[in-house]
């Protein structure tokens, strides 16, 4: 079995408070990650070009509320 089927089977014996903690984790780790990936596009100058786009975008009226 691999490392993750056996992280996968380990998840599915949790109990239901187990459960729950594991989610918040899980769900804290995921956020601090996706942070960390935007610090270091936002350092490489990765977002730049998109960053221009989306202000002339929205410059222009060409962009449309989320909610």
């Amino acid at each position: 079995m691999s490392g993750l089927g056996k992280i996968q089977a380990a998840v599915e014996q949790l109990a239901d408070a187990e459960l729950r903690q594991f989610n918040a984790w899980f769900a804290e780790l995921r956020a601090r990650l996706w942070n960390e990936q935007i610090d270091r596009d936002l350092t490489s100058g990765k977002l730049a070009e998109r960053a221009k786009k989306w202000r002339a975008d929205h410059k222009n009226g060409t962009t449309t509320d989320l909610l």
